[in-house]
């Protein structure tokens, strides 16, 4: 009988992905670990398959993980950087799964940055959760059948940058999507920049490309959903009329 989760993490030839793999390799819910890479010249480690792949977050990556996995359950670790999971994190994973029915699991974190520990409590998911950004963390676990749902859904999309958010988006509109409220693990930080340098990157020109298959993403995901709201202005002439005020509308926003 195959062990319940097949594991997928990104792998660029850093040192730090052998810790990674030893913590995988040591638990006993864990069967083959899969290293997702983007350069032809990496050799796999000892104990794991190599999967080569154009983007690590493109549909196409999705299409091999569905394609390779043999267990219940998927695992997938979305940042390349060093982690620790907590004592008993995967187990703890597994079991919200399979109580809860949810198609995608993922949890609370703590942070390594710059030597220092820290809280990273993340949100619960819920409908209107579509932001392409939302932040998951960095450890997500998938129900099989959910992902190849959301493969299955989005076969005639070819993303690039997109193949995790219109996976998931195409999975939460089927299963619950669950948090953990418990920090189950720690990452190191890699993105050191403030939390403001880094709220403006989806205006960023050099991310367009990426912007741009978001929106196409979400606009399916509306319109499956029956949200979508078809973008037709009536163009308002401030010539006409007289105006005594200007005004500035400011819209308070929960959780920003």
């Amino acid at each position: 009988m195959s062990l319940p989760i097949t594991a997928f993490i990104p792998y660029s030839g850093n040192g730090f992905t052998q810790a990674t793999v030893d913590q995988l390799r040591n638990s006993s819910l864990i069967g083959k670990i899969n290293l997702l890479a983007t350069d032809d010249s990496l050799q796999p480690l000892e104990g794991c398959k190599l999967v080569k792949t154009g983007s690590l977050l493109g549909s196409e990556t999705f299409r091999l993980m569905a394609k390779k996995n043999e267990s219940r359950y998927i695992l997938l670790i979305i940042h390349d950087t060093a982690f620790e999971f907590g004592q008993f994190a995967l187990e703890r994973f597994l079991a919200v799964a399979e109580n809860t029915g949810s198609g995608l699991v993922y949890s609370d974190y703590y942070d390594l940055k710059e030597g220092k520990r820290a809280a990273h409590p993340v949100i619960d998911y819920q409908l209107g959760s579509i932001r392409d950004d939302f932040n998951f963390g960095s450890v997500l676990l998938f129900d099989s059948d959910a992902l190849n749902h959301g493969v299955q859904k989005n076969h005639k999309s070819d993303f690039a940058f997109a193949g995790l958010y219109s996976t998931r988006l195409a999975v939460s509109r089927k299963w619950p999507v669950t948090r953990i409220a418990e920090f189950l693990y720690t990452k190191v930080e890699s993105d050191v920049r403030k939390s403001g340098e880094k709220q403006f990157d989806y205006v960023d020109p050099r991310n367009r490309a990426v912007q741009v298959e978001m929106e196409i993403a979400a606009t399916q995901h509306l319109k499956k959903i029956g949200a979508y709201l078809k973008a037709k202005f009536k163009k308002v002439n401030l010539e006409k009329g007289e105006f005594e005020f200007e005004a500035s509308v400011i819209i308070p926003v929960k959780n920003r």
